[in-house]
């Protein structure tokens, strides 16, 4: 006859295997969800994850993602050394969506010692030493490096190699339907890894194709801590002056493409001026796949780990919507279909109606297609120009920074950059000298 002790040891048997039964689950679970292909899957599982498994916070569900994979980077150009990734549920993203990421948007104070990076060591420039004077006349003298690529289509693959050409020559240039083809050839074959979107970057020019202050340094630190597979410069051929000279040797796989603003959409005219430029670029992100940039969007540090969404985009600052400014996307992504489609309700004057707001309601409305980050790239928005410029401000754990022409100091030159008191001229020394504190006079 079964006594009280063995009865009691048997419901505690089973309720060890019920508990481990429940264990074994929510591991499978977790597996499962992270290695999905579809990334809305991981968005709605933050819910059950935090009410299954006694996930409270927020800080929870990113120590629990955390624990999954990091990432780390060996800092070697993409040609010679590809960074190392370690990411292997590609989860990494996950700490940063909307309603997860919670980060303090008011001015903080800056870290005393840093920030500081070495995604590029050394820096090509230093506190020591001066910037050339703008009005050098030998900085367009001598060679660089510039990428050349080619398709063989006896083999079916293409390929690439670095040239020295004059400083000025222009960019390779990707024009016929042909040279496209090849050059999408190209990426496909090169520009991808492990994660769904292409480690390649897109920069509209429309009109003047110069750099000036507030777009050089972003573009710099595209070269230099972003480090994408390619650079395609769409629109017109650049227009050389000092800041190309200064900072395009140190790119050398930028290449041109031709690209017209649309003045028509759907027979319907295009008047505003921004919303060409945000036509164009879901159209180079729906042809290519990659990330786009708007000239003045500044990196802080690499942003692979978003390249695991099919669409990613961030808010802007303290603003309910987001921003356009930055976004990855996979190639013929069906929501940049939709979002181009969208365009035969456009009134022909309303810019923000079919930009950012319409991106905000897309995030909200297909949460499976997108993956809508917190202001992870733009901590301090248009609403929050002092704290760029008036401010001297932490930028916590950004991934970027957006340079806003609104507030620009107009007397500033990359010289005055290494005294500059404000968050700006922080970000702007970080990315310079890998070091974001006030050189020594």
């Amino acid at each position: 006859m079964l006594g009280f002790s063995g009865l009691t040891k048997i419901i505690t048997a089973r309720r060890g295997l019920t508990i481990m039964a429940f264990v074994a689950f929510w591991v499978i679970f977790t597996v499962l969800l992270v290695q999905t292909k579809w990334p809305g899957m991981v968005t709605e599982g933050i819910t059950y994850l935090r009410s299954a498994s006694n996930l409270k916070t927020s800080k929870d569900v990113k120590d629990l993602i955390m624990k999954n994979g990091r990432v780390s980077y060996q800092h070697k150009t993409w040609a010679s050394n590809p960074r190392v990734l370690d990411d292997p549920y590609h989860t990494a993203f996950v700490p940063y969506l909307r309603g997860i990421y919670k980060t303090n948007l008011d001015c903080q104070p800056p870290e005393k010692d840093g920030p500081t990076h070495n995604f590029t060591n050394p820096p090509y420039f230093s506190c020591s030493k001066p910037f050339p004077n703008s009005r050098a006349s030998n900085l367009s003298d001598g060679t660089r490096e510039q990428i050349r690529i080619w398709c063989d289509d006896a083999d079916g693959n293409a390929y690439s190699e670095l040239q020295q050409v004059p400083k000025r020559s222009p960019l390779q240039s990707f024009n016929t339907d042909a040279e496209v083809r090849c050059l999408q050839r190209y990426i496909q074959q090169n520009c991808y890894d492990s994660y769904r979107i292409p480690n390649i970057v897109h920069l509209i020019w429309f009109g003047n194709a110069q750099l000036d202050m507030r777009t050089a340094v972003p573009f710099y630190s595209i070269s230099t801590i972003l480090k994408p597979c390619l650079i395609l410069i769409h629109g017109a051929p650049l227009k050389y002056n000092f800041y190309w000279d200064l900072f395009l040797p140190h790119t050398t796989n930028a290449v041109s493409l031709k690209k017209e603003q649309r003045t028509k959409m759907f027979g319907i005219r295009i008047a505003n001026v921004g919303n060409r430029a945000d036509i164009a670029r879901l159209e180079v992100l729906r042809d290519f796949g990659g990330i786009y940039l708007d000239t003045d969007s500044l990196i802080l540090k690499p942003i692979d780990i978003f390249r695991a969404t099919s669409f990613a985009a961030g808010l802007e600052g303290n603003f309910p919507t987001m921003s356009n400014a930055l976004m990855l996307a996979e190639a013929n992504h069906s929501l940049l279909t939709h979002w181009l489609d969208h365009y035969k309700t456009y009134d022909g004057r309303n810019w923000v109606s079919h930009s950012t707001v319409y991106l905000t309601t897309l995030t909200n409305t297909f949460p499976r297609l997108t993956q809508a980050m917190g202001p992870v790239f733009i901590k301090f928005g248009f609403g929050g120009l002092n704290n760029l410029y008036d401010k001297t401000c932490s930028v916590g754990d950004s991934f970027g920074a957006h340079i806003y022409r609104a507030k620009f100091p107009d007397k500033a030159d990359l010289e005055s950059l290494k005294f500059a008191n404000s968050t700006y001229g922080r970000i702007m020394r970080y990315v310079l000298f890998n070091d974001a504190r006030k050189c020594l006079r």
